[in-house]
């Protein structure tokens, strides 16, 4: 009587079955576990930061009443500007500056007090020069090239050199 292999198929399937399986979702321990540690960090008091931003060196915090702090990476203040008003845009940070928009105090809830582009020195947080957007309540700042691209919330568009 001749026998056929179709009962070892089975069997031979099932422990390639098992097999794969084991190597396919099986963990394999990695050479070291990773470890997060805390570098530092930088109490604000009661204030909240609103806009936040880094480069290479530094990391921008702005606050109420348009303040701006500078942060080195090991965490010591670099320095703070109070520019007055708020800041009504994201912070761009670029090779040589810090750009922001901050609008004025309005006493008429009705109108803001206007939109102004500031260009700060990164390393003082002196303002270069200031530039009058449209007003608007928000702003945002994009580097597009060797321009910076001011998208205003009432719908004004602008490209900046």
């Amino acid at each position: 009587m001749h026998r056929t292999p179709l009962p070892q198929i089975p069997v031979l399937f099932a422990i390639c079955s098992l097999l794969l399986t084991a190597n396919v979702f099986g963990q394999s321990k990695s050479g070291g576990d990773v470890v997060v540690t805390k570098c530092w960090s930088y109490p604000t008091g009661e204030t909240s930061g609103k806009v936040l931003a880094s480069d290479t060196s530094h990391v921008f915090l702005g606050f109420g009443l348009a303040k701006v702090e500078a942060l080195s990476f090991d965490g010591k203040k670099m320095w703070s500007s109070e520019l007055g008003g708020d800041i009504n845009s994201n912070f761009l940070a670029l090779d040589s500056a810090l750009m922001v928009v901050t609008s004025t105090v309005s006493t008429d809830p009705e109108t803001h007090g206007g939109s102004v582009l500031r260009n700060l020195s990164k390393q003082t947080g002196i303002t270069n020069w200031t530039l009058k957007l449209p007003d608007a309540e928000n702003h945002f700042l994009v580097g597009f090239k060797d321009s910076i691209v001011v998208v205003s919330k009432s719908g004004v568009i602008q490209s900046i050199k």
